[in-house]
């Protein structure tokens, strides 16, 4: 949604795009590996429900004997949002992503991301005819 009304329930559509071979880890995970995380915090007025992440899928490294549980591909992620601003006007988003991208030898050093976002507000409005 693109405008945020009273008591109404949006979703945010977050696609990470995986380069072919990279996959980035899920959770539960070992000790020492980073999952990927998405921290939602926004205008005064704006409560962020449980983000829903897709399944991961099983990745084993055969040198540590270990499976982890990991996405590959675009991992789409969808946070829930409830907005209680009545007035016509912006609210912000920031969303902070962390994650460490690895392939089947290696681990990059963690990365954490930040998307911000600006959607319109408007109260509820009922037709009188």
């Amino acid at each position: 949604t693109k405008t945020l009304h009273p008591r109404q329930r949006s979703l945010i559509y977050l696609t990470l795009k995986l380069d072919e071979g990279l996959h980035v880890y899920g959770e539960p995970i070992s000790d020492g590996f980073l999952p990927t995380t998405v921290v939602a915090t926004g205008s005064e007025g704006l409560t962020f429900g449980e983000h829903q992440f897709p399944a991961t899928k099983p990745f084993r490294i055969e040198e540590i004997n270990e499976e982890f549980n990991a996405y590959d591909g675009n991992l789409e992620i969808v946070i829930p949002v409830v907005s209680t601003i009545r007035e016509v006007g912006t609210a912000e988003i920031d969303l902070k992503v962390s994650f460490q991208a690895c392939t089947d030898a290696m681990c990059y050093i963690p990365r954490t991301e930040s998307i911000k976002l600006e959607l319109a507000t408007a109260p509820n409005v009922a037709k009188v005819e």
